[in-house]
């Protein structure tokens, strides 16, 4: 069973940007026939086990592209160019963005925004 949320529509992401002003939020932009986002998953929900043991502000979220149209367009208006698109939000706003499946870099990201004021 994963920790990760899986963001169904625009409501679900605004909620998601709620959170965000008192946590880290962490949308992966995924497809179903992405290898390396199949690959990504499992190490995400790895590093949200590991901030829910430490009870770090920090929530990961899953968003399948291919949902439905709304989330297509929010994916061109946010400009997703590739899957995987890590986008790490603080304070309500887009901090960071990580292209691919690089989870230390991921990590690396999360953790400089949990020890910044920004």
């Amino acid at each position: 069973m994963f920790n990760l949320i899986e963001l169904k529509n625009l409501k679900d992401i605004n909620d998601a940007l709620i959170l965000s002003e008192t946590h880290v939020v962490v949308i992966d932009c995924y497809t179903s026939w992405c290898g390396p986002c199949k690959m990504l998953t499992p190490k995400l929900d790895k590093l949200q086990l590991n901030y829910d043991k430490t009870n770090t502000k920090v929530q990961c979220y899953k968003l399948n592209l291919e949902e439905n149209d709304e989330i297509k367009k929010w994916a061109d208006e946010n400009k997703v160019e590739s899957v995987p698109t890590i986008f790490i939000y603080k304070k309500g706003t887009d901090v960071s963005r990580v292209e691919g499946a690089n989870i230390d870099k991921i990590e690396k990201e999360i953790n400089e925004k949990l020890n910044t004021n920004k």
